[in-house]
């Protein structure tokens, strides 16, 4: 076809169709810009670009034709005189510029309210789309809400949103917000990983925003943190998760939040205990002291939806092991704290009498009794305690602790 039109009679048309077909051999005469031929002079506005003619047939009948002012109009980033056209496209045209206009990667200020209005008013998803990608490339951090609107909560366009419009800190903290009002925060969506590593979503945004989250909010919330421990394990988020499975949220939600947790702890090491021990320096990191963990531990044991909790995954095993591989520098402190040694006994004693806990777990709160029973101020009331489980299932577990204490 090339060598036909470089020795057709027809000279000018022939000259504007190898240019668009990328002949270099034969350059376009430069009259074909000024031909009485519509055809000619088209071509060669789109062969070289020129906006003045290009602009000029926006207003043709022709709907290919303006389909194609607007494609090579987009390529010389001359986005002004576009808004009407795009908004007068058919659907499949609308998705093809705004697609064009987004892999472009640049932002697109001249024809923004125009492309707000499409996703706001097209019944067409893949137009939304493409309008959002489009929007995300320069939006500015008043705009956010405003953006997340635009998505119309498809999933696709939030993964735009957070994979592509380049948001800082404070803007993906607004976007979070609106996520959790609109109740469409996902740890799973697409994108939320890439926000989630360092510099990216403020590592207090989950504790900041616990409050304002309802129960699947919440849960949700517990992903997205783990998220971000697995990123760069923020000490200040570490230590609010230990509290909320201590805490006193729903069943739920402390059930994911020891999930979470300890999905995290095996990833940094084999065993997968973590660094929460019932050890002193481990109990001043995360509750600030060994009588405030106490107080806490006691009020968790003491929860009238504990068994139900701990029911979830393997959180017997987790609580089981805590009690375990306590250390025993934790009984010399509660031996100058006897009011709360002794409501922490009574705490245990209650979780190994009810036989709807785990077996295991029982086992170790009379085990446990044995130790604190090792404190001279505490051992006769321990040996009262522990007694009562003699010719109970718990018997041979009662008296390997009366052992101890013998």
């Amino acid at each position: 076809m090339i060598e036909a039109l470089r020795h057709s009679p027809c000279r000018l048309p022939a000259a504007v169709r190898l240019a668009l077909l990328g002949d270099k051999d034969c350059p376009l005469p430069p009259e074909a810009i000024g031909s009485e031929d519509p055809d000619v002079r088209f071509m060669a506005a789109l062969a070289l670009g020129h906006l003045d003619t290009l602009v000029a047939t926006l207003s043709s009948d022709d709907e290919l034709l303006r389909f194609a002012a607007t494609t090579r109009l987009i390529e010389a980033d001359a986005f002004a005189p576009l808004a009407d056209t795009i908004r007068a496209a058919p659907p499949d045209h609308q998705d093809r510029l705004l697609r064009q206009i987004a892999d472009r990667a640049k932002p697109a200020l001249e024809i923004r309210e125009a492309v707000f209005d499409i996703a706001a008013t097209t019944p067409n998803r893949d137009v939304c789309h493409a309008a959002v990608r489009v929007l995300c490339h320069g939006c500015p951090p008043g705009e956010v809400e405003r953006l997340a609107d635009a998505a119309r909560g498809e999933s696709r366009s939030y993964q735009a949103i957070l994979q592509t419009a380049g948001l800082v800190p404070e803007s993906l903290e607004r976007l979070g917000i609106y996520f959790l009002d609109h109740r469409v925060f996902r740890a799973d969506q697409y994108g939320m990983r890439d926000i989630a590593k360092q510099g990216r979503m403020p590592a207090g945004f989950v504790p900041k925003y616990w409050a304002r989250a309802d129960e699947k909010g919440r849960i949700e919330l517990c992903g997205f943190a783990e998220m971000q421990l697995e990123e760069y394990a923020d000490e200040n988020l570490h230590r609010f998760l230990v509290g909320v499975a201590f805490g006193q949220d729903s069943v739920p939600v402390r059930a994911s939040v020891w999930t979470c947790v300890y999905r995290w702890y095996r990833r940094l090491d084999d065993r997968g205990d973590g660094p929460l021990r019932i050890e002193t320096e481990s109990l001043k990191r995360f509750f600030g002291s060994v009588a405030e963990f106490v107080s806490v531990f006691t009020r968790f044991l003491q929860d009238r939806s504990l068994a139900e909790l701990l029911r979830q995954g393997s959180l017997y095993e987790r609580v089981s092991r805590l009690i375990r591989y306590s250390d025993d520098g934790v009984l010399q402190v509660l031996a100058t704290q006897p009011k709360a040694a002794l409501e922490l006994a009574d705490a245990l004693k209650a979780v190994a009498q009810d036989v709807a806990f785990d077996f295991r777990l029982r086992i170790e709160c009379v085990s446990y009794l044995g130790r604190l029973g090792a404190q001279p101020e505490f051992r006769e009331k321990m040996r009262v305690a522990i007694a009562g489980f003699e010719g109970t299932d718990l018997d041979y577990a009662s008296k390997q602790a009366l052992e101890r204490l013998n």
